[in-house]
């Protein structure tokens, strides 16, 4: 329900839905389409290179990335949610085996820059014309980084909120969600997520219009930590879809 399909049949039907409408829905989906909206907006961002499954039969991709960026490198399918197929790639001898996974899953690849630091997120919740922000979570795991494995399993990630940053960086990183957040034509509750790199320089990743509600969930630790407890964080999304009591 991610990709704005099910959000036009609602709409063609009447019915109204929580979170972001058609076209910001299919823009964060595409990891590709996402960073076109991230550069024209002025979001500062990993640089990147978008690759297509056409060129990966035709010429030595993985020759091309180690040209253009340094090892390690991220990998990524360029419509897949959960971090499904993602790969790091640490040793340069691995490049080819993650451009095929990446291709099982999409046409388009998404070769990124690889930034070393934080991972953190921030809920922003609000329309085009005014965005609010929930408290800045910091991202850590007991092994590797914020996978499909680590985002579910319980136990295997933490969440440090607020993330133990200055107030100055805060008030950028949080400014920087909201412009992501307009510039991709959300509403309703979305979730930016960052690298905050090791000399302290942000940059936005993608947005997820749909964000985890699960007991494991990053956007409802956010909103306790607002004092905002669930039952309440829901009724705001309710609230904001145009729903009543």
């Amino acid at each position: 329900g991610e990709d704005g399909i099910i959000q036009g049949t609602l709409e063609m039907l009447g019915i109204p839905y929580t979170s972001s409408g058609v076209c910001a829905a299919a823009v964060t989906m595409d990891k590709v389409a996402t960073k076109r909206f991230f550069q024209a907006g002025d979001v500062p961002t990993p640089r990147s290179h978008t690759y297509f499954r056409f060129e990966h039969k035709q010429r030595d991709l993985a020759e091309e990335i180690q040209k253009e960026f340094s090892i390690p490198v991220v990998v990524k399918a360029a419509a897949q949610g959960s971090s499904i197929g993602v790969v790091i790639v640490k040793d340069a001898k691995d490049l080819k085996a993650a451009l095929n996974e990446a291709f099982k899953y999409d046409n388009a690849v998404l070769v990124e820059e690889y930034i070393k630091g934080r991972e953190l997120t921030v809920a922003v919740y609000g329309n085009e014309e005014k965005q609010e922000v929930l408290p800045i979570i910091e991202i850590t795991t007991s092994e590797g980084w914020y996978d499909y494995v680590n985002k579910y399993k319980v136990g295997a990630s933490q969440h440090i909120i607020p993330a133990p940053i200055s107030d100055e960086l805060t008030e950028e990183i949080q400014n920087i969600a909201k412009r992501a957040f307009a510039v991709c034509g959300c509403c309703g509750v979305a979730r930016v997520d960052f690298m905050l790199s090791e000399d302290n320089k942000p940059y936005a990743i993608e947005v997820n219009t749909v964000p985890g509600m699960t007991e494991t969930s990053l956007v409802p630790d956010a909103g306790r930590a607002a004092g905002i407890e669930f039952p309440e964080l829901c009724q705001k999304i309710l609230y904001m879809a145009g729903f009543e009591d």
